[in-house]
């Protein structure tokens, strides 16, 4: 039997993918909403900006996204949100098991971690939320300032999710070769190696999505 609405194969007469995508659309849209600050938020929900599906398969399949541009204003953040978003609403509405996932500034992290560094109570389980996400973005990778103590949390975080597979979508300004310069090769080479290169042109997103 299909479900004359969405057309998928369902087990009942009443279709669970389309009653999810309804709660999706009603109750658990806002609250993700809420995951990003009032200016993406605001974005996300004004601007079409088109996914291609080989960047959400990317990340369904475990792969990660390096989302690189022009420098600034050329939709990075927003595009990597909105990706984050995508899954998140196929997630739930197929049940594919993204259920942390997570947008942050890579600098704002840093800044948060160094503050909580001494708070035995807070700094580590701050820490793994971020290092364990289902999906996390990692807004801005190479705007931080550059100390011993970031470069080890950097490699730390990248390493990880490279051991574990787990996908991660990271934005810069920089090109590859700026970012090793920056942050080292042995950083950089585990992005690279984890990552399908997205390269945005510097455009207007809000005309052309």
């Amino acid at each position: 039997m299909k479900c004359k609405t969405c057309g998928r194969s369902m087990v009942r007469e009443t279709c669970d993918f389309c009653l999810r995508e309804k709660k999706w659309n009603t109750l658990i849209q806002d609250k993700v909403l809420e995951s990003f600050t009032p200016r993406i938020r605001d974005d996300l929900q004004s601007i079409n900006i088109r996914i291609d599906n080989r960047y959400l398969k990317q990340i369904l399949e475990h792969g990660s996204l390096m989302i690189g541009g022009s420098g600034t204003g050329s939709g990075k953040t927003l595009f990597a949100c909105k990706i984050m978003f995508d899954v998140m609403k196929g997630s739930f509405i197929e049940q594919l098991g993204f259920k942390k996932c997570l947008f942050v500034p890579l600098p704002d992290l840093l800044e948060k971690l160094r503050k909580s560094y001494y708070d035995e109570g807070f700094y580590p389980l701050f820490f793994e939320d971020h290092i364990n996400a289902d999906l996390l973005v990692l807004d801005d990778i190479g705007a931080e300032q550059v100390t011993d103590w970031v470069l080890e949390k950097i490699y730390q975080l990248v390493n990880h999710r490279y051991e574990f597979l787990l996908p991660t979508i990271f934005t810069s300004n920089l090109t590859g070769k700026e970012l090793a310069n920056r942050l080292g090769d042995r950083i950089v080479s585990r992005i690279e190696q984890m990552s399908m290169a997205v390269k945005l042109k510097n455009i207007d997103h809000r005309l052309h999505g």
